[in-house]
């Protein structure tokens, strides 16, 4: 068939059934009484945007319409969320896309064990493709768990706070969403092709890898400006539990060059004892950097790695797969949740 955007977006549509229905199995496999745990974020929903990348990226290749191509798209999202169970315990987090976090209504270990399970489904479909697909997962998962400690330990001395920041997000976000844009590619060429197929999967890849950290500043952002009802989780949660986004980082580097207004000053002096305010004050520290002119700058530069995203795109030439991956891109920061 000709390939339009239209009908790109059609198919993927059409082909996320068959990956909704892959998900609904691998999350209640089983003993019972573990399928609850192991289905309790699934069943909540979410974007879906990396099994989405993986269905669309697979256009570029021979074989789009495979069967292993849902497979991987499917491992993908499963990495996704068995990697929220673990970061929901790690940051204390109550809500996940606008249910209890797994950890709330199961426990700190159930949550733990119910994301490793996830891990090893999602592995298993990876073991089943290509060597190039499993090796690009497996430094894909690498990264996952070192960005997750890399935040946890946080920068030392004299370390640019805003550089080890984009280096967390690289890894936690950036690696996930640049391997499910290379496994669409490489699921479509399959095993006997990937090596043929690798420079695409290398262009894909490392525009998956800047939209992943535009995903994320644009998290920052709408962390701070989006309600619960919107985003599903509790407004401003990173700014209350202390934890180090963007945002803060700019009222940092503006207090640091003299920069910093006296609004500023107040914000940053109650966050940084932010553990010790009770919830009231918290909800006003969040509403007053929700006033400060910092959330613009914050959301321009999220703006700015989605635009350098897309200019990674530039050799795939005026295509209907391009097309998409720019749509993609801007909508990874225009979004409210």
């Amino acid at each position: 068939m000709t390939l339009t955007t239209d009908k790109i977006r059609t198919r993927v549509a059409e082909r996320m059934k068959g990956v909704e229905k892959i998900l609904a199995k691998e999350t209640n496999l089983g003993p019972i009484r573990a399928r609850p745990v192991t289905s309790h974020l699934m069943r909540a929903g979410g974007k879906r945007l990396r099994p989405a990348l993986t269905l669309v990226c697979s256009y570029l290749g021979p074989e789009p319409e495979s069967d292993r191509v849902e497979s991987l798209a499917a491992a993908m999202e499963l990495t996704h969320v068995a990697s929220l169970y673990h970061d929901d315990v790690m940051d204390g987090s109550d809500l996940r896309r606008g249910v209890e976090s797994a950890h709330m209504v199961f426990g700190t270990s159930a949550a733990i064990l119910g994301g490793d399970i996830l891990f090893a489904r999602a592995t298993k479909r990876i073991m089943a493709a290509g060597r190039y697909t499993q090796k690009f997962y497996s430094e894909t998962f690498t990264r996952l768990c070192v960005g997750q400690l890399m935040e946890t330990l946080g920068p030392e001395g004299e370390e640019d706070v805003r550089a080890y920041y984009i280096n967390v997000l690289s890894d936690k976000t950036g690696s996930l969403i640049a391997d499910s844009a290379t496994q669409g590619v490489l699921g479509s060429a399959g095993p006997e092709r990937e090596e043929e197929f690798l420079p695409v999967a290398e262009k894909v890849r490392a525009f998956g890898e800047k939209m992943g950290v535009a995903f994320q500043l644009a998290d920052d952002y709408i962390d701070v400006m989006a309600d619960d009802a919107t985003s599903g989780k509790d407004p401003g949660a990173d700014i209350k539990a202390g934890v180090i986004t963007m945002p803060i980082i700019l009222l940092q580097e503006w207090s640091a060059s003299g920069q910093l207004d006296s609004a500023g000053d107040s914000i940053l002096d109650r966050w940084n004892r932010v553990t010790d305010l009770d919830s009231e004050a918290r909800h006003q520290l969040v509403a007053d950097i929700r006033r400060h002119d910092v959330m613009g700058e914050a959301k321009n530069i999220a703006t700015t790695w989605a635009m350098d995203a897309i200019n990674h795109l530039e050799p795939l030439g005026d295509t209907p797969v391009r097309e998409l991956l720019v749509e993609y891109s801007v909508k990874s920061v225009e979004r409210s949740h």
